[in-house]
């Protein structure tokens, strides 16, 4: 039985608190139990007026004249102690048996006992005592090693957790520790389970609310808390937030906190997303008041003068930060000097403060469609260190000299001053290389330039294919949005000339960066990535034979170069499923100190060093470069192993966070899409098969989505786990990966991004052959 909104429910809500079960019935229109009101004497000494009901009454504590409440502290203090991990001051009261606008001196009492350290705020409202031996609260994060945990005690401070002190703790986890003489983390307390947040719909049957998430791999779980209220004021179909919880330690739950607001889809959207993914959004005043107090002075000192050299930069058109520039000049000899000059972030953003805290909590920007969430503060990002046109800037550079076959004959690292002459978007700098008119105007100087070095570009990338290098490309779709974030527009990510010329530049900075730091550091944070799969090659190799083209050795690089050569000339849809299915083959790349070398880019040292206004890697590599130039301010930059390993494994597990929001919200903004053309036919892709159906991806939107078996009415499908595709017993059609069909929009889940297909076109039903 399922209630709807215009009738009422009986419902069950389960809370533990201090070890003891209560249950409390309400109904989803009817009133909650009322409060327990004796006692308010009791525990504690309540120094307050009790008050009349009404309002504004005399003697009443919300009217005039009113006496602040006060609390104990000590007796406070007694109290948090004897609380079952954390706790709001409205639960302490109650714990106490006060009442009335008890919770306010609660408060009151709770932040002076902290500033004497006698409690603990662990979460903005949440408290827990502190207990003896010194606790801390920490998160328990994933280890280095595999399996291990460590426990994150600020931004800076990270210890690992040996196995006889987890107390059970996941990733995750809230908890107390202790600091063992061997500087480990020894867990004292669990304070609380996971708390990750989730955005789903309410069911209501048989007397339980359950949360369903949006995501369906959480799967269904009970109401467990609801402070704010929200089920009595939930309606049908409404989404709402809730946190994971765990209150006794037995089984997840959730506690609502708010109903999410659905009238402006964009806002909509981008709240889904960064709640789901625990994304921060606008720094802290602190951090802001930090960020604006940093003094514009960009004097020369003993920095390298660069502002008389012709100095540019290309970026994307809607680029707000330009991080990069270069400067390109022709030797006598022959040859070139390239400078790729970055933004020195790491003479703003020094070690320890607040910034660097909270950039290192981040550890990457996100670009979710038509926001940006940043690392850094806007006086930063867009300010202080974004390389502006005509206006002096600090930069960390590296010149890099090249002879005429584009070889490395010599590198050095400096910081410098640069005053960008022009600022160009790919569409003007691909113009200037083809000789055609970019659209504004554009000294000789940069135009030479400009050519040299996209034919500069065009050298480097072909000694990096003749070392094995090999060119992976996924597509991307880019949305054009109306004013409340509908997409209107679909477009997919192009790769030319323009784009090529960076890459190139960029990719031959950090590998010389990464040498060059491997000679004078004990430990770098490199950029890896570890050779593919050799079954899913093997898979991925049989696949080739059916599209016409040779066998091919699975570990024979020169072999791949060949096929990515190939496909470059195959048919959209080809292209598309066999360099899908290559990339699945690879591993991600990731950062670690242990320099395995770079499969793809056929790099035995490869770093990031070109982005540090938005990737914190690449401003511990800065910081590392300054410490090995020998400069004062950086003598003391941690550069041990253990300690760059832990920031490295957690900025890896941040730019998949920051990842996987972004693929989330464009696969929303792709079902939005889908949902104003439902009906509507496109041509699509099988990339894979199962029982469930087919796995099929629109071009157009460049969106996966589900071809289900019942749909398919033309003849009785069976999955084929050998030819791994869908086989018609009457026909003996094959459906499997690589099928070209044309497809019909039947239905959209907007919220889970799940997209419903049908075939276009009529189908007769069909029944499998009887078996004689």
């Amino acid at each position: 039985m399922v209630c709807n909104d215009s009738v009422a429910m009986p419902f069950s809500l389960h809370c533990v608190r201090r070890g003891m079960a209560h249950s409390a019935v309400m109904s989803r229109r009817g009133k909650k139990p009322a409060r327990n009101n004796e006692g308010n004497r009791g525990s504690g000494e309540y120094r307050g007026k009790a008050g009349k009901s009404g309002k504004g009454g005399k003697g009443n504590p919300r009217g005039r004249g009113e006496e602040r409440v006060r609390v104990d502290n000590d007796a406070v203090a007694r109290a948090l102690e004897q609380a079952d991990g954390m706790i709001t001051a409205t639960q302490l009261a109650a714990q106490m048996g006060l009442g009335g606008d008890a919770p306010k001196g609660v408060s009151r009492a709770l932040a002076e006992l902290k500033a004497q350290d006698r409690a603990l705020e662990l979460r903005p409202g949440k408290w827990a005592s502190p207990g003896t031996g010194g606790e801390f609260p920490v998160n328990i994060e994933a280890g280095v090693e595999a399996g291990s945990l460590q426990a994150r005690f600020d931004a800076q401070r990270v210890l690992p957790i040996p196995p006889a002190h987890r107390m059970g703790a996941r990733v995750g986890d809230t908890a107390l520790a202790v600091v063992s003489d061997d500087g480990q983390a020894l867990l004292t307390r669990l304070v609380e389970r996971d708390g990750r947040t989730l955005v789903g719909t309410l069911n209501f049957t048989y007397g339980r609310v359950t949360l369903i998430p949006d995501r369906r791999r959480e799967g269904e779980m009970p109401v467990l808390r609801d402070p704010q209220g929200v089920i009595d004021r939930y309606r049908a179909g409404e989404r709402v937030v809730a946190r994971v919880v765990d209150e006794d330690h037995s089984g997840h739950g959730a506690e609502l906190q708010r109903i999410l607001d659905a009238s402006d889809p964009e806002v909509a959207d981008f709240d889904q997303v960064r709640l789901v993914h625990n994304l921060p959004e606008d720094f802290t005043a602190d951090v802001v008041a930090e960020a604006e107090a940093i003094v514009a002075d960009f004097s020369l000192g003993n920095r390298r003068d660069c502002r008389e050299d012709v100095v540019f930069t290309i970026d994307p058109d809607t680029a707000k930060d330009f991080d990069d520039a270069i400067c390109l000049t022709r030797k006598e000899q022959g040859g070139w000097r390239l400078a790729v000059h970055i933004a020195d972030v790491a003479h703003f953003v020094r070690p320890g403060s607040r910034i660097d805290n909270e950039a290192q909590l981040r550890g990457t920007s996100c670009y979710l469609v038509n926001r940006v969430i940043p690392m850094l503060p806007e006086r930063l990002s867009n300010g202080l260190c974004s390389l502006v046109p005509h206006e002096d800037r600090y930069v960390l550079s590296i010149f890099i000299d090249l002879d005429r076959r584009a070889q490395v004959r010599g590198v050095e690292l400096s910081e410098s001053i640069i005053c960008s002459r022009q600022r160009l978007d790919y569409g003007q700098a691909l113009a200037i290389i083809e000789d055609r008119d970019p659209g504004l105007a554009v000294s000789p100087e940069i135009q030479e330039a400009v050519r040299d070095a996209g034919h500069l570009a065009q050298i480097l990338r072909r000694n990096r294919e003749s070392q094995g290098a090999l060119n992976l490309y996924g597509s991307e779709a880019n949305f054009t949005l109306d004013v409340e974030g509908n997409p209107i527009e679909v477009t997919q990510d192009t790769t030319d000339a323009a784009h090529q010329l960076i890459e190139e530049f960029m990719l031959l900075a950090n590998r010389e960066v990464a040498r060059w730091l491997s000679e004078r550091v004990p430990a770098v944070v490199y950029r890896v990535h570890g050779e593919p799969d050799e079954e899913r090659l093997e898979f991925f190799a049989e696949l080739l034979t059916g599209y016409g083209l040779p066998p091919m050795a699975v570990t024979d690089r020169p072999a791949l170069q060949r096929v990515l050569k190939r496909l470059e000339h195959e048919p959209p849809a080809s292209r598309l499923v066999l360099n899908f299915l290559l990339l699945r083959c690879f591993q991600k790349a990731e950062y670690s100190t242990d320099n395995v070398g770079h499969y793809a880019l056929a790099f035995s040292h490869y770093c990031h060093f070109t982005s540090p206004i938005r990737r914190y890697p690449d401003l511990i590599d800065h910081r590392l470069v300054k410490f090995a130039l020998g400069l004062n301010d950086y003598q003391q930059i941690e550069s041990r192993p253990g300690y760059l390993e832990a920031l490295a494994k957690r900025s890896s597990f941040l730019e998949r966070r920051a990842q996987d929001a972004e693929r989330e919200l464009v696969a929303i903004k792709a079902a939005r899409y889908l949902h104003s053309r439902l009906g509507d036919t496109f041509q699509g892709v099988v990339l894979s098969a199962s029982g469930a159906g087919l796995h099929v991806h629109l071009s157009e939107v460049g969106l996966e989505a589900l071809l289900p078996l019942r749909e398919m009415g033309d003849d009785f499908y069976v999955f084929s786990r050998e030819r791994l595709a869908l086989v018609g017993q009457n026909t003996g059609r094959v459906l499997g990966v690589g099928t070209e069909l044309a497809v019909q929009v039947v239905a959209v889940d907007i919220p889970r991004a799940e997209v419903t297909l049908a075939p276009a076109g009529a189908f007769r039903p069909a029944r499998p052959k009887r078996r004689r």
